[in-house]
């Protein structure tokens, strides 16, 4: 009876051993992702650059005059 819980507490270090392995495995694998998932964005941000707009397309075109006379709100 003592011999078979001996080798039962054996059995759960081993696995409580194997188990702190895995989560350092997946600890590790959860920051070389961060890192990856820094790299892609870098290099998203480096192939697809934000092009600079001046105000005046972001804000539509300026108002065109018509037959001469200042558009509404040049005046």
């Amino acid at each position: 009876m003592e011999d078979e819980m001996q080798r039962d507490l054996e059995n759960a270090q081993t696995q409580i051993r194997n188990i702190e392995q895995e989560l350092t495995k997946v600890d590790l694998m959860q920051q070389n992702l961060a890192r990856l998932q820094g790299v892609e964005a870098y290099l998203i941000a480096k192939l697809n650059p934000v092009e600079e707009v001046p105000d005046k397309k972001i804000n539509g075109p300026e108002p065109a005059a018509v037959d001469g006379k200042a558009a509404k709100g040049d005046e």
